[in-house]
């Protein structure tokens, strides 16, 4: 049975780490799990005990799904920031249907305590894009970045074609969306912000959801979807013309938690600073879109590559990983993990010394 300790500096342990002690006059084995309630580097102060036979199997049996998302060089035309700190922003596309604009959003969150999006909008499009112009909030992973309904959850919607390949791929409750877009480092300029010269452009991993509930929504199902989740009303996917849809339009919401072989996280947030593990780009790539990424992505003998992905020139080994041409196009690739335990390592590293927003 699973329950929940606090421990002080005394007792040395790692997260992740599996340790035999007494708790409480009882001798355990069990894994420290969890990640610091704030920012990183605030120290880890609240641990899950998880006994281990509890945990694990279904991470074995759970697809992750590599989603792009925030601005990209057709939608908004500019990176997202890594700020001097450390600190990634993705910044959500422009969308005239959404119901919050840029300067609706990020005071209070997102690290950013005195500004909203708006003002950093602003000022990596050189004015391109108004802090007043609606944004296409979502994912919707950050409690704190903007006002908020009772009840709120983090939630991510898709539709169309992209639906449709989640659709085909089987994606539902249990599975993993990963949220990675293009970013590049920035520094102070005047009032506002700039892109580093000479800073390299990169994809990177910034959000997480394990899904929870698939919510399909039909034109005139709205209100039945709203009357127990009337937090739902803000989400840009609620708000969909039916003249706009040529195919299916599903609200996935975030899961209590997110269970994997070593610890357990929430079931939804972000990654707030960038560190090298949530880095998809190659460090000797050239370009943002050459990955390298763990060898099991790739097609095998006895399982499929990475979806949309499987010609063999796009890929190149380099022992343990794969150098990987990624597509130029397309918005959710999906790897099931069924096959694949070291891919489910390779989640586990994501989150291993990162500092989650408690986003649950």
């Amino acid at each position: 049975m699973g329950f929940v300790v606090e421990l002080d500096d005394e007792f040395g342990f790692e997260c992740g780490g599996i340790a035999e002690d007494e708790v409480d006059g009882f001798a355990v084995d069990f894994v420290l799990v969890g990640l610091p309630l704030g920012d990183a580097g605030s120290g880890i102060d609240e641990f899950a005990v998880v006994d281990l036979g509890e945990i694990g199997s279904n991470a074995h049996r759970m697809k992750i799904i590599l989603s792009r998302k925030g601005f990209d060089s057709g939608y908004g035309g500019v990176p997202s920031p890594i700020f001097p700190n450390g600190r990634m922003v993705s910044l959500p596309i422009p969308d005239e249907l959404g119901t919050k604009t840029y300067r609706d959003i990020g005071r209070g969150g997102f690290g950013l305590p005195n500004s909203s999006i708006g003002e950093v909008v602003e000022a990596l499009t050189e004015g391109e894009v108004s802090a007043d112009a609606v944004a296409h909030v979502d994912p919707d992973l950050d409690e704190t970045s903007m006002t908020r309904l009772p009840g709120w959850r983090p939630a991510f919607g898709q539709a169309q074609a992209a639906q449709g390949h989640l659709d085909n791929q089987g994606v539902g409750v249990g599975d993993l969306f990963l949220f990675y877009g293009w970013f590049k480092r920035v520094r102070p300029s005047g009032d506002g912000w700039t892109f580093e010269d000479g800073a390299p452009d990169l994809h990177v991993v910034f959000g997480w959801l394990c899904v929870g509930e698939r919510i399909e929504v039909r034109p005139g199902s709205e209100p039945s979807a709203l009357r127990s989740r009337a937090w739902l009303r803000d989400h840009p996917h609620m708000h969909v013309p039916p003249s706009m849809l040529r195919g299916r339009n599903v609200v996935f919401t975030a899961s209590d938690e997110l269970v994997l072989p070593s610890f357990r996280v929430r079931g939804a947030g972000i990654f707030p600073k960038l560190r090298s593990e949530l880095v998809l780009t190659h460090p000797m790539g050239g370009e943002r879109s050459i990955w390298r990424v763990p060898r099991c992505f790739a097609e095998s003998d006895d399982y499929p590559a990475l979806t949309y992905h499987a010609k063999p020139g796009r890929w190149a080994f380099e022992g343990e990983h794969a150098r990987l041409r990624a597509v130029y196009r397309g918005q959710e690739f999906v790897l099931d993990c069924e096959q694949r335990p070291e891919a489910v390592g390779w989640v586990s590293r994501l989150f291993s010394q990162t500092a989650a927003s408690d986003s649950v």
